[in-house]
């Protein structure tokens, strides 16, 4: 695990230390808001899967989701030109997906972070990761269900989506590898992360990882001061759909 962090007593403490440490000209940084200090760096579908102790049966709730879902853009009317951007879609209006929500705005990962009152005592965390170019791909790339390669996806044509542009959207995909029984390679039919798979623990980038930690008591001051700077609910979820909602029910329903 990185060793990179940095306890916050305030906003302006958090965009101060971002701004005296810059970044080289060939990386970006991206932002993570999390209301638990403690939570990994996981997928919501993985994290739900897991929890339903639906895990034999990741792959075919995915691909379900996610054919239900594009039926969905279909008839909306929604050109789409990938899978990633089906999925980046679905990701942003609340189906769950293997992608993982990032923004370059630190202020819009900070609400994330605050967004949810507590529910105990517990602090609040801000990732922040340098990503080298060569790792950004974009909303075409057509390898998300089985790279083995951690990868940060800019979702360029999709700023036509209010949700997205706002947000200042950014994601990344996690590698799952489930083995499943009775095959030549013969496994426990359960998930196991590939190479990659859990972005802190994998070598190649947790050294570029930095953690913001943030008491839970300070929740009332930040928002309000977000809210002054213009990052309000309102403004970063400006359309609201149930549709996602009624897919997941509706497909975790049959497992």
């Amino acid at each position: 695990m990185s060793n990179n962090i940095f306890r916050m007593d305030s906003l302006e403490e958090f965009v101060t230390f971002i701004e005296r440490n810059p970044i080289d000209k060939n990386e970006f940084r991206l932002f993570r808001g999390q209301k638990h200090a403690s939570w990994k760096l996981q997928s919501r579908l993985y994290r739900e899967v897991m929890e339903a102790n639906l895990e034999q049966s990741f792959y075919e709730i995915e691909k379900r989701l996610f054919e239900r879902f594009k039926k969905e853009l279909d008839i909306l009317k929604k050109d789409t030109s990938s899978n990633t951007e089906v999925l980046a879609y679905a990701q942003h209006y609340g189906l769950p997906t293997r992608l993982l929500d990032w923004s370059v705005n630190p202020l819009v990962s900070l609400w994330f972070a605050f967004s949810e009152s507590a529910m105990g005592n517990f602090d609040r965390i801000v990732y922040t990761v340098l990503v080298q170019n060569w790792d950004k791909k974009y909303q075409d790339y057509e390898n998300i269900f089985d790279t083995r390669n951690a990868r940060f996806i800019n979702p360029s044509n999709l700023f036509s989506d209010d949700r997205i542009y706002n947000q200042e959207g950014w994601f990344s995909n996690q590698n799952i590898n489930i083995i499943p029984k009775g095959k030549e390679r013969s496994g426990d039919g359960l998930p196991h992360f590939g190479r990659s798979g859990l972005i802190e623990e994998d070598e190649y980038f947790n050294f570029k990882i930095t953690k913001f930690v943030f008491s839970n008591s300070l929740r009332k001051t930040i928002l309000k001061s977000l809210e002054e700077k213009g990052i309000t609910k309102e403004f970063l979820f400006p359309e609201f759909s149930k549709i996602c909602e009624e897919i997941k029910n509706d497909v975790y329903s049959q497992f």
